[in-house]
């Protein structure tokens, strides 16, 4: 077999995984968490399920390769103004949430975190590659005022991306680039960032 050098992976491996994922992916934005089985990608992906138990062994394996392939979304365009980062970041988030469909799907990721440990550390792992950008962006930005008063950079930047799923996912309202501005307007003032 001959691999790729770049990755060490054979180039039909590679093409497995990304159709297996992107099907998953399309699953779960579309059918529902409950449809992303071993069974159904196989079936809708055209390959056998002996074939997607060798790369993702357990169901959990699976599942959290199927989130994080949908939220594998670009990041906004940083130019290294402070309020213009933040607002091109949510942007890109409320993008997602909204055009992928990815609200739905974290609603149902927090309700199943709640009762299993393999979910829980899928939603940990998914959350915490998803907003890694966001809280960098909030620790540059946020003064020591703040962080005096109790409030840490994670907990700063959960206020950003909260109000834009609760919105979405909770409320199921379809939010506009103005509501991202005036959050993260309304943060920047609460907070002192500058």
């Amino acid at each position: 077999m001959t691999t790729d050098s770049k990755e060490g992976v054979d180039p039909r491996v590679r093409r497995t995984r990304t159709d297996v994922l992107r099907v998953a992916g399309e699953l779960l934005l579309n059918s529902g968490w409950d449809r992303v089985t071993h069974a159904n990608v196989a079936e809708a992906a055209g390959y056998s399920k002996a074939t997607l138990y060798k790369h993702w062994p357990q169901p959990e394996d699976l599942l959290r390769a199927a989130f994080l392939h949908v939220g594998g979304f670009s990041h906004g365009e940083q130019c290294g103004e402070l309020r213009a980062d933040l607002i091109s970041e949510m942007e890109a988030f409320r993008r997602v949430l909204i055009d992928e469909k990815l609200a739905t799907s974290l609603v149902a990721l927090a309700d199943r975190a709640s009762s299993s440990a393999a979910i829980a550390m899928i939603r940990d792992h998914f959350l915490g590659e998803g907003q890694s950008l966001l809280v960098e962006l909030v620790g540059r930005g946020i003064r020591s005022r703040a962080l005096r008063h109790g409030l840490d950079v994670g907990s700063a930047a959960d206020m950003l991306s909260g109000a834009l799923v609760y919105r979405i996912a909770i409320m199921g309202e379809v939010v506009s680039t103005a509501y991202v501005e005036a959050i993260v307007d309304v943060f920047l003032r609460g907070t002192e960032c500058r």
